[in-house]
C-alpha cells in the first residue's frame, strides 16, 4: 500500500483541512443543540409530573368543620413517606394570597419533610405564570437542588387562601 504525501500548499490538503474543520464545527454545534433539546424535554416532563402531583394534592385536601385541613386520601407515592427522600409536599394556610410563608400558620406537610419546611418560590422572587403556578429550582432540606412548584388558591367552602407546594 502506497501512502500519499500531501503538501500543505496543495489544493487537496486545503480542501481536506477545510472539510475537517467544518465537520468538527457542525458536530460541536449538533452536540450542544441536542444536549439543550434533551435537557428542555426532561425538564418539561419533570414539571408535568410535578404539576400532576400538585393537582392530586389539591384534590386530596379538604377543610373540615373546625377549619382544620385534612387529607381525604393519600397521594399514593411512597417517596413522600420516606424522610428526606427528595420528594416533598406542603400545604400552608395564608391570611391573603401574597402572605409570605414565614408569616403564615404552621404548615401541613409530608412525612418526607420530617422537621423541615419548604420555602415558597413566590417568597424567593419567582412570580406566578398564567396558570397560577410558580416554579423554581432551590436548595431542599438536605441541601440538594430540588424543583419546587407552588399554587395559591382558595379551597371550596372557605374564605382562606392556601399555599400548595410540591417538590422533587
Amino acid at each position: 500500500m502506497k501512502i500519499l504525501k500531501v503538501r500543505p500548499d496543495s489544493l487537496a490538503f486545503r480542501l481536506t483541512a477545510a472539510a475537517t474543520l467544518w465537520i468538527g464545527v457542525v458536530l460541536l454545534a449538533a452536540a450542544f443543540g441536542l444536549t439543550a433539546l434533551f435537557r428542555n424535554a426532561v425538564e418539561a416532563s419533570f414539571d408535568t409530573n410535578l404539576d400532576v402531583i400538585l393537582d392530586s394534592l389539591i384534590a386530596s385536601a379538604e377543610v373540615v368543620d373546625d377549619d382544620e385541613l385534612v387529607m381525604i386520601r393519600s397521594l399514593g407515592e411512597t417517596r413522600f413517606q420516606r424522610a428526606y427522600s427528595g420528594w416533598y409536599w406542603q400545604i400552608t394556610a395564608l391570611k391573603a394570597r401574597d402572605t409570605p410563608l414565614v408569616k403564615a400558620a404552621k404548615p401541613y406537610r409530608s412525612p418526607s419533610l420530617w422537621d423541615s419546611v419548604l420555602l415558597s418560590p413566590v417568597d424567593e422572587g419567582t412570580s406566578f405564570d398564567d396558570t397560577n403556578l410558580s416554579r423554581v429550582d432551590m436548595l431542599g432540606p438536605v441541601d440538594h437542588t430540588i424543583r419546587v412548584l407552588e399554587r395559591r388558591l382558595i379551597l371550596p367552602e372557605t374564605n382562606q387562601y392556601y399555599s400548595f407546594i410540591v417538590a422533587g
